[in-house]
């Protein structure tokens, strides 16, 4: 199961239905659920066109702490980010990563958020429609482990740690 909080349905659902058609269990282990502000009929033409009704689930928008839930039972974790934001991090981004599961990214290479995730085992930065299936293939099957960061890694992110760090800055300052 994917979970996604973008608004980028478009894109997704020619992502799903060519997937569905590349990889022969696709269907048998695959959701993507789209959670926010989307409202599912402006949408519907599309997923029909495509014939993935079935694959595709809108959750109404809820709290931090339930999207955080809903990032923690999914296999998989999806941020698509266009070059027109290459300097941006979602915030998202480090709720993924702390999440600790395996995380396709769809965006440039040279972008902000790819230059992050590179430092993270579990990321796949792609916008190539054959390494995207290669990962989600190596990451279902059981046999091919998507090889997960330490969590000593994320420390560095945490607001915590940016505090502490940003009171040495200021501590000088003030005495």
């Amino acid at each position: 199961m994917f979970y996604l909080r973008q608004y980028c349905l478009k894109s997704c659902a020619y992502l799903v239905c060519f997937l569905f058609f590349q990889l022969p269990f696709f269907h048998s282990y695959f959701q993507l659920i789209f959670q926010g502000n989307l409202e599912p009929s402006d949408y519907s033409t599309i997923i029909q066109e495509l014939n993935i009704e079935d694959l595709i689930q809108f959750k109404q928008p809820t709290s931090q702490l339930n999207c955080i839930v809903n990032m923690l039972k999914s296999n998989m974790l999806l941020i698509i980010q266009g070059a027109r934001f290459n300097i941006h991090i979602p915030a998202k981004m480090y709720e993924c990563l702390k999440a600790n599961k395996p995380i396709l990214l769809i965006a440039p290479s040279e972008s902000a958020v790819a230059n992050l995730a590179n430092q993270f085992e579990q990321c796949k930065i792609s916008e190539n429609i054959d390494l995207i299936c290669e990962f989600i293939s190596s990451s279902i099957s059981s046999k091919n482990k998507v090889l997960l960061s330490e969590p000593h890694k994320f420390e560095k992110y945490s607001r915590k740690f940016q505090i502490n760090k940003l009171h040495q800055l200021l501590l000088p300052l003030i005495t």
